[in-house]
């Protein structure tokens, strides 16, 4: 009997009826995944959204909601659910009572759950998390006594960080995988919760020789990825290039459910599919298109195209819409809601819209073009441009010279570096990594931590002789300050006071917009101003500056290198954020110092 299809379960509260939304979640929840109950602890409009998929073995899942509790009582265990949950938070906090044990998990933290024993999950900051799902019996095999780990936290490693990658995949996907591949997936997840939760010595080798299984199958598919299109690619060439045996690649090809032959030819149709489709290709003879997908027999392809989609080439190419620029900018427009051409007798122009969505598009094709150079494992020196942000004075200082050594390295990269105050827009302006420096606002995308500034007072010499040099914050109200809007309130100034914070009322002689503007005012002696560390390296080491009630100053700021995690990491950017962080650590920890 062949195995049943996989199928992904996707739950949304956001499609029910307004009114006992969380109950008709709670209940279709219950009836198709797990019993338990729902809490909405939001102040606003509750949302809870699910998606699951069975895959032999193991089930994945990924959920996203807004502030809530998951409670399973004692009565919902007459489910007879003997299974365990591994969960990886990708977003929020989490507050966990399960098994005697109450812990916190972090972003980047997973935490194991035994479904045979009541929990409580609790979520004050709302959730984004991905999860797998294990038949007890199952993980026994390679764990010993899984059930003494429940509530326990699952550090950060290899194993976790490769877990993540893999649902985050499976989770993204449109349709599940075959019927034939969704074992395979089933095993290769058991084998990775069993590595980051701790096998058995006989387990781990196991799971050893299953991962170099797992590696070759996926370098036989790249290398079939990567040179399907060569008429004459046969099974002899991989064997020359990865050095395994005939036998043993037909074999690793035939327990995914296709052969060499079959797998190859599969690849040579999609390519021939999508050009005899693709308006870009209508110049080209079908002999041509043919031999560009790989094909050195043009009655074989005739042959095997018309048993995979049923129709003849000439036939997919006649059934195709015709398509010309302006029907299809015309469709587009139609589409978007916009004007995209301002047309005249004349001539045509692009308007402000258009030009922000070819822009757009430029660097999805290019994304797309990269994510296409990986999968058929193309490692080669990463390409394309960059767009960086960071705050002036700190950009100049410190990112300009990480990026000028970056360049250096890396020919083919280019950069455009914007130097602003103000929080930018990622996705708006079209910004691939921006560094930031001070608290986050909870925008779902990644943080790379690389070190902290502190906020400082300082005056010049010449000020603190005349006026005295203040040694408690209170006594800041006989001294003239220097204020600069929007970095700092204009009236008082917070310290810290022992373990506490403490208000300071001030005397602002002088309020400006720039940190400059601040620096040179307290450099001619006009009074003190509150800055942050990196912008008076400069003005200290000249004697022009000093800093004054360190021993108050409140918690340091972090800096942090920010990029959006959703997408599709592209090469370029993977490479520059490698480069820099490391360098970016070692240059705040020497200002620091």
């Amino acid at each position: 009997m062949p195995p049943a299809p996989a199928r992904i379960l996707r739950i949304s509260t956001e499609t029910l009826p307004e009114r006992d939304r969380f109950s008709t979640f709670q209940e279709e929840f219950a009836q198709k995944i797990l019993k338990m109950d729902f809490i909405d602890r939001s102040a606003r409009h509750p949302r809870i959204e699910v998606a699951f998929m069975p895959l032999g073995a193991v089930a994945v899942g990924a959920g996203s909601c807004t502030p809530a509790e998951f409670i399973r009582h004692n009565h919902h265990l007459k489910d007879c659910s003997d299974g365990f949950r591994l969960d990886i938070v990708a977003r929020g906090l989490l507050q966990l009572s399960h098994a005697g044990e109450e812990r916190t998990c972090d972003v980047g933290w997973g935490h194991f759950l035994d479904h045979a024993r009541p929990a409580r999950e609790f979520y004050p900051c709302g959730l984004s998390n991905r999860n797998v799902t294990v038949r007890a019996a199952a993980l026994k095999t390679l764990v010993a006594h899984p059930e003494d780990l429940a509530g326990h936290p699952v550090r950060p490693g290899p194993a976790l960080g490769l877990l993540d990658g893999y649902l985050q995949s499976l989770t993204s996907l449109d349709e599940p995988p075959s019927p034939e591949l969704a074992p395979i997936i089933g095993g290769h997840l058991l084998d990775l919760v069993a590595a980051a939760l701790g096998p058995t010595a006989e387990a781990a080798e196991i799971i050893a020789k299953r991962g170099v299984k797992a590696a070759r199958l996926r370098a036989v598919v790249a290398e079939i990825a990567r040179r399907f299109s060569e008429p004459d690619f046969d099974l002899d060439d991989i064997v020359g290039t990865l050095g395994l045996s005939r036998r043993y690649i037909q074999r690793l090809l035939e327990e995914t459910g296709q052969s060499f032959t079959e797998r190859l030819v599969e690849r040579r149709l999609e390519r021939a599919f999508a050009m005899l489709t693709d308006p870009r290709c209508l110049h080209l003879a079908i002999i041509e298109i043919a031999l560009a997908a790989g094909f050195g027999d043009v009655s074989h392809f005739n042959r095997a195209f018309r048993r995979r989609f049923g129709d003849t080439p000439s036939g997919v190419r006649a059934a195709a819409p015709v398509a010309t620029i302006s029907r299809k900018v015309s469709d587009l427009e139609a589409r978007l809601k916009t004007r995209l051409v301002n047309r005249t007798s004349r001539q045509l122009t692009l308007t402000h819209a258009s030009r922000s969505h070819v822009q757009a598009c430029k660097r999805i094709l290019e994304e797309v073009d990269e994510a296409e150079r990986t999968a058929a494992g193309e490692y080669s020196a990463p390409k394309g441009h960059l767009i960086i942000s960071a705050p002036i004075v700190f950009g100049r200082r410190h990112v300009l010279p990480i990026i000028t050594a970056f360049l250096k390295a890396y020919r083919d990269i280019n950069v455009r570096l914007v130097l602003a105050d103000r929080i930018v827009n990622l996705l708006e302006d079209h910004i691939d990594l921006a560094v930031r420096i001070g608290p986050l606002s909870d925008s779902g995308f990644v943080a790379t931590r690389v070190g902290t500034v502190r906020l400082v007072l300082c005056g010049s010499p010449a000020y603190f002789a005349g006026r005295g040099t203040p040694r408690r914050p209170a006594e800041l109200g006989a001294h003239d300050c220097i204020t600069v809007e929007g970095v700092v309130a204009a009236e008082c100034w917070r310290f810290s006071v022992g373990k506490s914070s403490a208000s300071v009322a001030i005397h602002p002689r002088l309020v400006v917009n720039t940190a400059e503007a601040a620096i040179d005012a307290a450099i001619a002696g006009l009074g003190v101003t509150r800055v942050l560390s990196y912008q008076v390296d400069d003005a200290m080491r000249a004697g022009a500056l000093a800093v004054v009630l360190q021993d108050f100053e409140p918690t340091p700021w972090p800096v942090r290198m920010v990029y959006a995690g959703d997408r599709f990491l592209p090469i370029k950017l993977r490479a520059f954020i490698d480069f820099a962080a490391p360098r970016l650590k070692a240059r705040l920890s020497q200002s620091e110092a």
